[in-house]
């Protein structure tokens, strides 16, 4: 009796719930009721025995929930929840009622049942878009699924509930509420577009819900059939997100750097005056120029910890996956192969000696050139790198976070070719000779005869001289001996085995223009193999010395005369110190104090700079 009455009971409900099959415009869903129509079929006379959907091929499937309506030649059934999509042929058996009271009745088929046949298509979800939805402008995720089976009433209002019935269900989370006019938080919004569209809209989810832990499994129901699950993420975080925290990380990693490098002083290098902290990394000391090889390997370290973080932020906070990311196949090559550049590049220059420094300090210029000469190795190699990391981190950065599972593959093709173009920069040091640089300046001797000399490396003595752009005549430069002839080695250079370059190099020149001895100018040295280095210098000029022996004061007019300017004064065989007492330091003006100086003495003045230049004038004492 108990399991007829819960029969009877599961009977009513599902017919309560059930959605009549539209016939005559779409294929049936599961649990659809469908009413059928035979003229054989008479209540009054006979009952169902059974329904049965027969598919083309395969075996049949018994009905359990079926009934009789109003009309005497009526009755329904409900398609099972659990049957297959396809087209099914309809059996059904009655019981006719016997004329003699517990006569044995067989059953007996129905010929003329309409409809004879019914099809049946499961709704399905065939695509989520996108497959992360980020919370937008106006604070909710936006989703759209893609499908079939959706809204099979043509005929109908999409939002016409009592017969276009969606539902979304979430399988292990709590199905956030229906948005209603007051309710926009923790609410979903549901529309359907068509048949093949839904469209939902997740309002201020709170986070604690744990919505936003990676992809949750969902299915829509269509009146009582559900589809196969599917997947979708829900971020809370705008779409930029990881990109934004890759820059950040990477902006941090530099900043850290940059204290380590500002903490240890021996790392902060001074030149041309200059201090240079972070740009340091990139300094190759010896020649004051930017080293190619350190920038290539930092330049494409830099690439590869962008390009690793987006890929953790975007697995880990958008697709939430705990799995550590791998690095990709290729990247580690490119990145030995940069070390094995710095490592080989220092080698050849300390076997060879080092490239020509060009223009006094560092600039981006020494990337493609070696000694103030373009070179094309150098270019070509600075070329495919930046050609490599742009290629890298576009297709890194513009690629969806939500579906990117890897850093992209270098090919081994263009690991070849950047092999080949690492090889090709070797091998340019390799052939070019070692280039001039300079690291410090000392003039010294008189406006009549001049000495330049030269520190630093690579200084070939049969080298090119200018000054300001205009060229040392060689017939001007003398040897020890005063003689014409070339510069004088002081000391050779031992990192490179020719008689003819040097550390120290000496260049005495007569008749030196006296545009030389004003303001400050700029030596450079071209080797005979074109690259050059340039230094600048300074050298005083003395115009007028005037010693007013009323007020101890000696003063100098001229350019230059800076506070490296020394000055003593003879009166005979006594020496009298000089202290400069300038009021306002001008380079033009040199003022000083003096005791035991008289009016009408004459007194020789000895004038000289920390670099060895001096002029000896005689002055009368006023």
């Amino acid at each position: 009796m108990k399991k007829l009455i819960v029969l009877a009971l599961s009977l009513v409900v599902s017919t309560l719930y059930a959605q009549d099959c539209p016939l005559n415009s779409s294929p049936c869903l599961p649990g659809d009721r469908v009413i059928v129509t035979s003229g054989s079929f008479d209540k009054s006379a006979a009952s169902i025995s059974t329904i049965t959907l027969t598919p083309s091929n395969g075996v049949g499937v018994t009905v359990s929930s079926y009934g009789t309506l109003d009309d005497a030649h009526e009755f329904w059934f409900l398609v099972p929840t659990d049957i297959a999509d396809g087209a099914y042929t309809l059996k059904v058996k009655q019981i006719v009622k016997p004329a003699t009271p517990g006569a044995v009745v067989t059953p007996s088929d129905l010929a003329d049942l309409s409809p004879g046949q019914i099809s049946l298509k499961s709704p399905s979800i065939t695509a989520v878009s996108p497959a992360a939805a980020f919370v937008g402008d106006q604070n909710f995720n936006r989703v759209t699924v893609i499908g079939a089976g959706f809204n099979r009433w043509s005929d109908v209002a999409p939002d016409d509930k009592a017969k276009a019935s969606i539902h979304v269900q979430f399988s292990e989370k709590p199905t956030p509420v229906a948005c209603t006019v007051g309710n926009s938080t923790n609410c979903l919004k549901t529309e359907l577009v068509n048949d093949r569209q839904i469209n939902l809209e997740f309002h201020g989810l709170d986070s604690k819900r744990e919505y936003f832990n990676g992809p949750l499994k969902f299915g829509v129901e269509v009146g009582r059939a559900w589809t196969p699950p599917a997947t979708l993420s829900l971020v809370d975080s705008g779409i930029h997100m990881p990109m934004v925290v890759a820059v950040l990380i990477f902006v941090f990693l530099l900043l850290v750097v940059f204290l380590l490098l500002l903490s240890g002083k021996a790392l902060v290098q001074k030149m041309s005056g200059k201090s240079y902290y972070l740009s340091a990394l990139f300094l190759d000391v010896p020649t004051n120029t930017y080293s190619l090889s350190k920038c290539q390997f930092y330049a494409w370290t830099g690439a590869a910890v962008l390009g690793y973080v987006y890929l953790a932020v975007s697995k880990s906070f958008v697709q939430g996956s705990d799995v550590f990311p791998d690095i990709p196949s290729g990247l580690p090559g490119i990145l030995i192969a940069s070390v094995g550049t710095v490592v080989v590049s220092s080698g050849i220059s300390s076997a060879k000696g080092d490239k020509g420094a060009g223009n006094p300090g560092p600039n981006l210029s020494d990337f493609i050139a070696s000694g103030g000469i373009v070179a094309p190795d150098r270019l070509q190699f600075v070329i495919w790198t930046i050609i490599g990391i742009a290629t890298f981190l576009s297709i890194v950065m513009l690629s969806d976070p939500s579906s990117i599972n890897d850093l992209p593959t270098i090919p081994p093709g263009f690991l070849q070719l950047m092999g080949i173009s690492s090889a090709g920069y070797l091998a340019g040091k390799l052939v070019r000779k070692a280039g001039p640089t300079i690291n410090a300046i000392t003039v010294s001797g008189s406006p009549d005869k001049i000495t330049f000399q030269l520190t630093g490396s690579g200084l070939s003595r049969s080298a090119l001289f200018n000054i300001d752009q205009l060229p040392i005549y060689p017939d001007t430069i003398v040897g020890p001996d005063g003689q014409p002839g070339l510069p004088e080695i002081v000391q050779s250079d031992p990192a490179i085995s020719d008689p003819d370059y040097a550390r120290i190099l000496k260049v005495t020149v007569v008749k030196a223009p006296p545009m030389w001895l004003a303001g400050p100018h700029n030596l450079t040295i071209t080797n005979p193999d074109a690259q050059r280095a340039t230094w600048p210098f300074q050298v005083f000029r003395v115009d007028q010395v005037a010693i007013d022996s009323s007020t101890s004061t000696l003063t100098i007019s001229g350019a230059c005369l800076d506070s490296n300017l020394k000055v003593a004064c003879t009166v005979g065989t006594t020496s009298i110190a000089v202290t400069r007492s300038n009021p306002v330091n001008t380079p033009d003006t040199y003022q000083g104090k003096f005791t035991g100086i008289s009016k009408g003495d004459v007194v020789d003045v000895t004038i000289s700079d920390n670099a060895g230049m001096t002029v000896t004038p005689k002055v009368t004492a006023t």
